[in-house]
C-alpha cells in the first residue's frame, strides 16, 4: 500500500524585497515539485550566505548555494529539481 501526502506551499516574496537582489520573470508561473526533493536540500539552505533561484522553460527548477566554512573559504553548491508532470 503506499500513500501518497499532498501539501501546497507558496511562498511570495515582493521584488522590492531587501531579501530579492534580481529579479526577471516574464509572465507567471505554477509549478509543483515534490517535497521529499526540497526537504533534502533544507540543511544546506538554511547555512547558505546567498541563494540563486533558477527556473527553465520546462520546469527545471536550479537553487545555487553560497556557503561559507569556518575558516572564511567559500563553496558553492547546485541542485537540480525537476518539476511533477500534469497528468
Amino acid at each position: 500500500m503506499f500513500m501518497i501526502f499532498k501539501d501546497r506551499s507558496c511562498i511570495d516574496v515582493p521584488k522590492s524585497s531587501d531579501m530579492v537582489q534580481s529579479f526577471s520573470c516574464e509572465h507567471p508561473v505554477t509549478l509543483t515539485y515534490h517535497l521529499h526533493h526540497v526537504r533534502l536540500i533544507m540543511k544546506a539552505l538554511a547555512i547558505s550566505t546567498k541563494v540563486v533561484l533558477r527556473c527553465s522553460a520546462n520546469g527545471l527548477l536550479l537553487l545555487q548555494l553560497k556557503l561559507e566554512k569556518e575558516d572564511q573559504k567559500q563553496m558553492f553548491s547546485e541542485f537540480y529539481i525537476v518539476p511533477l508532470l500534469d497528468d
